[in-house]
This record gives structure tokens, C-alpha cells and sequence, in this order.
């Protein structure tokens, strides 16, 4: 999808539980940085990140992209309920970052 955005983004660090994954996909994909923790992306100089973790799991990091500065596009579902929904939207509007999910279809080209 960045390849087709006529380079109005760029992938540049994927992480990863396991680091060695993490540098390997990189290598092969061509990304410049494979890390061994999630919290190491965000710690990157990244503008945004994409967290297609288990719905479980995004309780805990949208607001640590939050608190990072990051901008986030998050899989679906982003949440088990409204009242887990709600401080991670927060956690993100509270410092003027974008968050979106992952339902591309609201933005094809054929739906457009």
C-alpha cells in the first residue's frame, strides 16, 4: 500500500518478540532496522506505527505509541469493548495524534 501511495510513506523498522526474526524479515524486505521489542519501534525514528497485534494486546500499546509521539493505524478490531476503546482513543487525541484502524476498504479507490 506505501509502494502505491506514490511515496507518501515508508516502511522502515519492523520489531518483533525475537529479535533475529525481526532483522530477518527486515533483510528481505528491505527495511532499514529489525528490533527485538515492540517498545524498540517506538523508540525509533518513526513518525507512525502499525500494531497488528492481538486485540488483547492494544490496551497496552496505544498508549505507549501515545506516549511516544507515535501516530497509529491499528488492526481490527481495536478493541474488546467500548470501555477499552475509549482511554486508548483518548491516550492519543489528548496529544493531537491520528489513529485509524484497519479497515481498508473506506478508503479504496472503488469505495472513494
Amino acid at each position: 500500500a506505501m509502494q502505491a501511495s506514490g511515496g507518501m510513506g515508508e516502511a522502515v523498522c519492523v520489531g518483533s518478540r525475537d529479535a533475529a526474526r525481526a532483522q530477518k524479515f527486515a533483510e528481505e524486505t528491505g527495511l532499514a532496522e529489525g528490533v527485538g521489542s515492540y517498545g524498540a519501534v517506538l523508540s525509533a525514528t518513526v513518525d507512525a506505527v502499525y500494531v497488528p497485534l492481538p486485540t488483547a494486546l492494544h490496551a497496552e500499546w496505544l498508549p505507549k505509541a501515545a506516549a511516544a509521539g507515535k501516530h497509529v493505524l491499528c488492526e481490527k478490531p481495536v478493541a474488546r469493548s467500548v470501555e477499552e476503546l475509549e482511554p486508548m482513543l483518548r491516550s492519543l487525541a489528548d496529544r493531537d495524534l491520528v489513529f485509524m484502524d484497519g479497515v481498508m476498504f473506506r478508503h479504496h479507490e472503488v469505495v472513494v
